[in-house]
């Protein structure tokens, strides 16, 4: 078993920073500290904040009262953010209710909260914005998502769908959605079946966590469940939104980069991508404490990971999801502590070697 210390970090392609459980290796196996400086090219370099560059700026998101589509706020991975015309769109999962027959959260459900400066928020008045409820069962809906913004201006959206197959039992496809203002979306189809043998863990539920497209090629990550391949991280790749042709396993260092949690992103240039990891010490995404590791990946070869480079520990840490703003010079980084029924955002400053004005990077273009 070897893991990367220091990894040298030539030119990769975008910057995209993802939530997943049990990646890389475990706490105990990484040399400190670890370096957090990401190479652009030879004459410049991006650091990657430290624990103690980040600064915590308190509560943006509660859960609803009795009655509200957001009830609860965990069941999911639907936690994404974008940035759209000057306006921070903060997507997030609700549920309704708590079903004790099934024993999990009812009629998962996508909403958003907007913000001006990345840290007020307020939640749109007509939440959700997206939901799947083909039969109306208590535990379908819209339970994961990872949401991107074209040069245009649409949001577009890779989703996870819980169906209704039986009494008690779902499965969920990847779809995609879109919106022309980020504040009501329309289901574009159906993109990764789970019952398709062909893509690199179907056979249950596939949960779909993180989406964007650099040149031609769109890129979805996802997460199965209910199969021997659950609770790692796949991706799949193609031609268009709807045409993903290609799946495989995300590896880092040769292992499976086990995944449990939501994702985000934000692209550097057209070779360099930083992939946020939570991991756990158990290998289990029940157990163990959890942090966060920040890989890189190519998007040439977008199932092979290496790092991590820099870490991050959160007491009770449950979901994070986290976005590099080149407007504004800042890391944010948006979590959830156990229990879930508030989302935080911290901020860090963006540091920069050699790179002038934020204008010397590439502006984050995902299509």
């Amino acid at each position: 078993m070897h893991c990367f210390r220091h990894p040298a970090v030539s030119a990769l392609a975008s910057l995209f920073l993802i939530s997943v459980l049990g990646a890389g290796c475990a706490p105990e196996e990484l040399a400190a500290p670890i370096d957090g400086d990401l190479e652009v090219d030879a004459d410049r370099v991006l650091r990657i904040p430290s624990q103690d560059e980040w600064t915590d700026h308190g509560t943006i998101v509660t859960a609803g009262g009795p009655g509200d589509w957001d009830l609860h706020l965990w069941g999911g991975f639907a936690t994404t953010v974008v940035k759209r015309n000057g306006t921070y769109l903060f997507y997030y999962q609700g549920s309704d209710g708590f079903d004790d027959a099934e024993g999990t959260v009812s009629h998962r459900a996508i909403g958003v909260a907007t913000s001006t400066n990345g840290i007020d928020f307020v939640k749109h008045e007509a939440n959700p914005v997206l939901t799947w409820l083909p039969t109306n069962d208590v535990e379908e809906g819209a339970a994961s998502g990872g949401a991107w913004v074209d040069p245009e201006g649409t949001v577009h959206m890779y989703y996870g769908a819980n169906t209704a197959t039986a009494p008690t039992l779902v499965s969920a496809d990847a779809r995609a959605a879109s919106s022309s203002d980020g504040l009501g979306f329309v289901d574009e189809g159906l993109v990764l079946d789970h019952d398709d043998p062909s893509v690199w863990g179907s056979g249950d539920e596939l949960f779909p966590v993180l989406g964007f497209r650099e040149g031609s090629t769109w890129y979805a990550y996802y997460v199965p469940n209910g199969v021997s391949e659950r609770a790692q991280l796949g991706v799949a790749w193609g031609p268009s939104k709807a045409e993903l042709s290609s799946t495989a396993a995300v590896l880092s260092s040769g292992r499976n980069v086990h995944a449990w949690g939501p994702a985000g992103w934000a692209r550097l240039s057209d070779s360099l991508y930083a992939v946020l990891v939570t991991t756990s010490s158990s290998g289990d995404e029940h157990l163990g404490s959890k942090h966060l590791d920040v890989y890189t990946v190519d998007p040439a070869a977008p199932n092979e990971f290496e790092g991590p480079i820099q870490r991050y520990v959160i007491p009770d840490l449950s979901h994070a999801t986290l976005m590099l703003d080149h407007e504004s010079g800042r890391w944010l980084l948006y979590y959830a502590q156990t229990p879930v029924d508030t989302y935080r955002v911290m901020t860090a400053p963006l540091s920069r070697q050699g790179l002038g004005s934020p204008s010397a990077l590439a502006q984050p273009r995902p299509s």
